[in-house]
């Protein structure tokens, strides 16, 4: 596995922690701000995971 793929691994793996993050936040009494706040951070890091990924396979 190359470098690139591995770093992109890792940044879809922090996304999907922040992923269920959101959710547990989300059906738990805690407060609703922190959770919606969660899901914008894993929806930003899994699109720019996708984005990144997608742009380094393009490159020898």
């Amino acid at each position: 596995m190359r470098r690139s793929n591995v770093l992109w691994l890792v940044f879809l793996l922090i996304g999907l922690v922040f992923g269920a993050v959101a959710v547990v936040l989300l059906t738990s009494g805690a407060p609703g701000v922190f959770g919606w706040i969660a899901v914008a951070c894993s929806v930003i890091i899994l699109a720019s995971t996708a984005v990144g990924y997608r742009r380094s396979r393009f490159r020898p």
